[in-house]
């Protein structure tokens, strides 16, 4: 394993403009042999770590990079996320729990450095809260057009806007397009 000193979960890597490798992941406490942990097996995620590498070989530990709770509207656990570099800048998509709606959101920070330091951008979820909005991911297309998929018991994406923390809303249905019809939910089986 590439990390050995902490339980991590939900890696998620990106190549950096200068070619360093990072991969940002969730911490899971519940693994640690610390007191109040005892007997607990997993899902206590509440902060994201970041490691980096130019060699594959030699990893460098950043440490904690930011939590649910830097987001003024958000507590609770560290899903999965994605952070992608664009225009000189990182931006970081997160799920954490919406304090208005008390459903995980989709919250997008900004930083000039991979590894920090990490502001929320908005003040407010850019997905407000639903049920199954979690593990946010980010591509930017061939044509330079950035896309957010996220999800769990469906699918949804939505077309970001140039400046990367606000959404097209004259695409689909408000900027967001449920993918759950257009899927043949008979081909998945439990």
């Amino acid at each position: 394993p590439i990390v050995r000193d902490n339980y991590t979960a939900d890696p998620a890597p990106m190549v950096a403009s200068d070619g360093r490798l990072y991969v940002f992941c969730g911490h899971d406490e519940c693994f640690e042999d610390r007191p109040g942990y005892e007997g607990q097996y997993g899902f206590n995620i509440t902060e994201w770590l970041c490691y980096s590498t130019e060699d594959m070989q030699t990893w460098t530990d950043h440490g904690v990079v930011m939590k649910p709770t830097d987001f003024t509207w958000a507590v609770g656990e560290a899903w999965a996320s994605q952070a992608i570099e664009r225009n000189g800048k990182w931006y970081w998509y997160v799920a954490a729990e919406d304090t208005t709606k008390h459903l995980h959101g989709i919250g997008v920070a900004v930083a000039d450095r991979p590894e920090g330091p990490w502001t929320d951008a908005l003040g407010k979820p850019l997905i407000p809260g639903d049920w199954g909005f979690i593990d946010p991911t980010v591509f930017i297309d061939d044509d330079g057009q950035a896309w957010l998929f996220w999800g769990n018991n469906g699918c949804w994406y939505a077309k970001l806007n140039e400046d990367m923390i606000s959404i097209d809303k004259s695409f689909a249905n408000n900027g967001i397009c449920d993918m759950r019809p257009m899927l043949d939910l008979s081909l998945i089986h439990i």
